[in-house]
């Protein structure tokens, strides 16, 4: 998270045994840890970090879930400004926050083939909503 290098998995030569929390990056001057990031997510995630607001864990979505939604969980007692529309935000034990946005999704079996484009299409809205507002968040004083 040092040089916001993107590996994909096959690069990283990740075995199904792999521990996620442990790998190292591949280049040799750099000692910094690789993190597995949401595909849709990926930009967000490298402005936030970059302007300090420090992130833990993520997910954009997932159109084949019961109950889907989209989530960024930021390292302790980082305060943001504000929050994007349709989110709501959390603070756990640790003062950790975490911003939530919920997507429902229709339930009925005949209508899941026509609803899963229509809902992958607010996934993926969602993302570019999101990747606007973590453009227009002032950087953090660090």
């Amino acid at each position: 998270m040092e040089c916001y290098q993107i590996y994909n998995k096959d690069s990283l030569k990740i075995d199904e045994l792999s521990d996620y929390d442990y790998i190292f990056c591949p280049k040799s001057e750099c000692i910094g840890n690789v993190v597995e990031i949401d595909e849709l997510f990926v930009p967000i995630i490298i402005e936030l970090n970059k302007k300090g607001y420090s992130t833990k864990f993520c997910c954009s979505g997932h159109y084949y879930g019961n109950c889907p939604n989209a989530y960024i969980m930021f390292e302790s007692d980082i305060e943001l400004p504000n929050i994007p529309k349709g989110y709501t935000q959390e603070i756990d034990d640790n003062n950790c926050v975490t911003i939530r946005r919920m997507f429902v999704k229709e339930t009925d079996y005949q209508e899941e083939y026509i609803d899963t484009y229509k809902y992958y299409d607010n996934i993926i809205n969602n993302a570019k909503q999101t990747l606007k507002w973590a453009k227009d968040l002032p950087p953090l004083d660090i």
